[in-house]
């Protein structure tokens, strides 16, 4: 099993980003990609700022939208309800001074001994930090 986050899943649905082929090659692998449940709103608030920016139409957001929705209902990722988890990535965001949603994804890897796959390159420092595995997906 395999933590991705949200800077991974979009990669799924914006093709024209770099590592776009590599991310999705992860859905091939045999093992199981799980994620937070904020990643739901984390992709979908990306998508409405990918309209603003003007690096979508609002009709291929609401597309990938779908597209996303439909991959979640397919089980290409589990997701956790990982509320009990919010405190201790709480404290971790505290400590690190590093934003809350990533530490909830590293709270996850870090209760599940998984590794984590990022493209977010401040993140992957920060889970060096703290010992986690970070995932080689981008090879």
């Amino acid at each position: 099993m395999i933590v991705v986050d949200a800077s991974v899943a979009l990669k799924w649905l914006l093709h024209n980003e770099q590592d776009s082929a590599n991310a999705l090659a992860l859905l091939k692998k045999p093992f199981k990609l799980i994620a937070p449940d904020l990643i739901r709103l984390e992709v979908h608030a990306t998508l409405t700022k990918a309209v603003r920016r003007k690096i979508l139409s609002p009709t291929d957001a609401l597309l990938q939208m779908q597209r996303w929705r439909s991959s979640l209902a397919n089980r290409a990722i589990i997701i956790t309800h990982q509320d009990e988890d919010f405190s201790e990535a709480g404290q971790l965001s505290l400590d690190l001074q590093h934003p809350f949603y990533d530490c909830v994804y590293l709270t996850v890897a870090k209760k599940l001994h998984i590794p984590l796959a990022t493209a977010d390159n401040r993140l992957e420092v920060v889970a060096h930090q703290v010992s986690i595995e970070v995932f080689p997906w981008r090879k």
